[in-house]
């Protein structure tokens, strides 16, 4: 019976430096002494190769120890962080670093599964739509339906790097960036109208994306499983998770993408100054919508923006301003940057950027550059021109603010 079972099989994963000594045997020896050929499908993965790139081995003694690299750094953390940079047959360059970034991955979603743990018991049937949601929570279940569907060619077409990399961001930002930061509010308080629904979106969305995680990072997601009390046995033997399985309201979904969608502009705008997120800064929001921000609006888009607090306008402060799905969106600087300093810097950065222009507008005005040169290569030095462009105007704009 279990020979039945498991012969003949779907798919061999293997090395393409062994298909004479090893696959071509297996299949030989499969007709041979079964009758019949012993798998459909050839998965070959890279090469992991050092910096020089090399074929890791022994005899070369460029090969680091796993057993050392799972100590440091999980088996979990080096399983993943492989996956994520290893294209379908291409072979891959050595780097730990992408360890360190899979054991982080791994310490994300520990850290968020006991975030969710701290609230209280987990519900392994947790239907979200028999509560009142959130926009967030709508919008949380519309991405996972998305992620869902985009996973699905590309099991198809053994494309696991893509998987793992698509996984990675729907954990890091939209559960743990978004979806964490807006649940805070009805995490802590045990009267909101919402908390039971977006306590079942929490522990409904855990659980498929533990069944999600588990064939790339079978070791923390089994004991995450257990230890939240979504399955009575192993998760190796859950059901896969079905598409569009809870309803979302798409209305709601848009009004946390509007909401995202603002404190992302929000951040991007600060970042063009180098500042971080600070209790002591504020934002300013003059509204354009047809449906303004509500207070608890504003009050979520101050904790994604690591602010004081976001505050409604009605006339256009002094200020850089990003537009935004509700509005433009100011940003006051004051007591937040030495002007003197801010106009130098500002100064240098447009010379940088006129450099850069000059440069590529000497390439593009070249009959010769552009008869020798490849149509994508012309297309990038245009490209290149014309953020130059762009940035020389905004920092222009940006100047004026430190001109008195």
């Amino acid at each position: 019976a279990e020979l039945k079972k498991f012969y003949p099989t779907t798919d061999l994963v293997t090395g393409p430096d062994i298909i004479f000594f090893w696959v071509a045997r297996m299949i030989m020896a499969g007709f041979e002494y079964m009758g019949e050929l012993p798998f459909q499908n050839v998965y070959f993965t890279g090469l992991i190769r050092d910096a020089k790139g090399r074929k890791l081995s022994k005899s070369l003694g460029n090969s680091p120890d796993p057993l050392d690299l799972i100590a440091k750094y999980g088996a979990d953390g080096l399983r993943f962080g492989l996956l994520r940079i290893a294209p379908q047959g291409a072979d891959i360059r050595y780097d730990e670093k992408q360890m360190e970034e899979g054991r982080n991955f791994a310490n994300k979603l520990w850290n968020a599964c006991r975030f969710r743990q701290q609230q209280g018991p987990s519900d392994p049937a947790a239907n979200p739509s028999l509560h009142t949601r959130t926009p967030f929570s709508d919008s949380l279940l519309s991405r996972l339906d998305k992620l869902e569907r985009d996973l699905e060619p590309l099991y198809a077409g053994y494309e696991f790097s893509q998987i793992a990399q698509a996984l990675y961001g729907f954990v890091w930002d939209e559960f743990c960036a978004r979806f964490i930061e807006t649940a805070k509010a009805d995490f802590m308080n045990p009267d909101s109208p919402t908390r039971a629904g977006t306590l079942a979106t929490a522990d409904y969305v855990l659980s498929r994306v533990l069944r999600l995680l588990h064939p790339f990072m079978p070791f923390i997601t089994e004991e995450l499983w257990l230890t939240l009390g979504l399955g009575k046995t192993t998760i190796q033997y859950a059901d896969w998770p079905k598409i569009n399985e809870v309803p979302w309201d798409p209305a709601q979904a848009r009004m946390a993408e509007t909401c995202y969608e603002t404190a992302e502009a929000g951040r991007k705008l600060r970042g063009e100054f180098g500042l971080s997120g600070s209790t002591k800064m504020k934002f300013h929001l003059l509204p354009k919508a047809k449906t303004p921000p509500t207070t608890e609006d504003l009050r979520t888009l101050a904790k994604l923006l690591q602010v004081g607090a976001v505050e409604l306008v009605l006339t256009a402060p002094k200020a850089p301003m990003t537009p935004t799905p509700w509005g433009e969106l100011y940003l006051p600087l004051e007591g937040l940057l030495d002007p003197v300093k801010e106009k130098a810097r500002l100064e240098k950065e447009i010379l940088a950027a006129e450099t850069s222009r000059a440069r590529e507008n000497a390439k593009l005005a070249d009959p010769k550059m552009l008869e020798k040169a490849p149509p994508e290569k012309i297309a990038e030095w245009r490209k290149i021109e014309h953020e130059a462009s762009e940035k020389i105007l905004r920092l222009r704009e940006q100047i004026k603010l430190f001109t008195t």
